[in-house]
């Protein structure tokens, strides 16, 4: 071996180490999340065959479990928006999926409205458009006109298909670009 062919190969190692230590010292994943969009119809009442509209997040992996947490971003109820990751009584919503990856139904968030709230000593309480005094998700979609009853309007369909796939870390793609990159101006260095 000439000591040119040593250094060739000498470069050639030290590129294929550098390009290891950037690809090993790259963040863990982080959780993909998803974006859905969803629907809530109203079943009898003054509001029978009303659509709600609204926007939760869910973790991949819950999805794929079929299960799991999910945060609601908003849900539009009559023109005001609720939000909220949590329900009443500091429930975490659950989010329940077919094996397509469409939603297929939440599960504890509760809304009470001022009305609602004052009949029974609840907190916190979230502005809710007259007539609804509440609205409870426990695998349907519920809703109440009379404060004191609460969610006597029940059965109600939920369903939602996600809006967008996650797309890969960013940080992963700069970090496994710059060990191309350091590849790429080895072998040109050795020419």
């Amino acid at each position: 071996m000439t000591l040119l062919t040593v250094a060739a190969n000498t470069r050639w190692i030290m590129a294929a180490s550098v390009f290891a230590v950037c690809v090993s010292v790259t963040a863990p994943a982080q959780a993909t999340v998803l974006t859905y969009d969803f629907t809530a119809t109203a079943n009898g009442g003054a509001l029978n065959g009303n659509v709600f509209k609204g926007v939760l997040t869910v973790d991949q992996a819950s999805v794929v479990a079929l299960q799991g947490a999910a945060t609601i971003i908003s849900l539009n109820v009559l023109g005001v928006i609720v939000t909220g990751s949590e329900g009443l009584f500091g429930q975490t919503p659950q989010a329940t999926f077919m094996a397509d990856g469409t939603l297929n139904s939440l599960a504890n968030f509760v809304v009470a409205g001022p009305a609602r709230a004052a009949s029974q000593g609840f907190s916190p309480v979230t502005p809710l458009p007259s007539p609804i005094t509440s609205i409870l998700f426990d695998g349907r979609f519920n809703y109440g006109t009379d404060p004191n009853k609460g969610e006597i309007f029940t059965g109600g369909a939920v369903s939602g298909t996600v809006e967008a796939m996650a797309v890969p870390e960013p940080a992963t793609l700069v970090i496994a670009s710059m060990g191309l990159t350091a590849l790429g101006l080895m072998r040109r260095r050795g020419r």
